[in-house]
């Protein structure tokens, strides 16, 4: 199953820069996974579209664009790598 996540930060948001660090350590590790990143500041109507209100935020989509989970706050590599392990590489 292929997955997106949309990744709602901002550039003066200390944890959104350090939520940068563990996305990258996680497209590391090999999952499926496609990483849409948006700037919160910038996007509104994205924003609003998806009812972010804290950032970062990150949401994850399944292949019909359904929301499957989201993760508010800074969030280890970790937890997204255990989130998608239960849906394999």
């Amino acid at each position: 199953m292929k997955f997106k996540i949309i990744k709602f930060g901002t550039p003066y948001c200390g944890p959104c820069k350090l939520q940068e660090t563990y996305l990258d350590a996680f497209e590391k590790e090999g999952f499926d996974v496609e990483i849409e990143k948006i700037d919160a500041s910038e996007n509104m109507d994205k924003t609003e579209e998806f009812g972010v209100s804290t950032v970062p935020t990150m949401i994850v989509l399944d292949e019909s664009g359904t929301e499957v989970r989201r993760f508010i706050g800074l969030t280890q590599t970790k937890q997204l790598s255990d989130f998608f392990s239960l849906y394999g590489k």
